[in-house]
């Protein structure tokens, strides 16, 4: 189960930017990956409900919910900052997959 899931969720895999995640966020929906985990790993993670690596990975900052702080810097640029971004409802992941400076 968990290979095919894997393969489901790394096909399902899209790309985005601030802009069409700030919603999630309001929600209290989204999660930020840190690139340790990796999107696809967090993902199944969440989807086979293991709690406890879920937890540690909360508790050690490496799965967070953007704070106020957070969005409002992507807030400012939303087109500046692109995202890889994975759907285990009700939660959407994302994980920053590059950054445009301003000029």
């Amino acid at each position: 189960m968990s290979d095919a899931l894997r393969s489901k969720i790394e096909a399902e895999i899209d790309e985005t930017t601030w802009d069409a995640l700030a919603i999630h966020a309001s929600r209290d929906a989204l999660f930020l990956v840190d690139p340790s985990i990796g999107l696809v790993t967090a993902a199944v993670a969440i989807a086979t409900n293991r709690t406890a690596i879920v937890a540690h990975w909360i508790d050690t900052g490496a799965l967070v919910r953007p704070t106020p702080e957070t969005r409002a810097r992507f807030d400012e640029e939303p087109e500046a900052h692109r995202f890889r971004l994975a759907i285990v409802q009700p939660f959407v992941l994302a994980e920053l997959s590059s950054c445009r400076s301003r000029p």
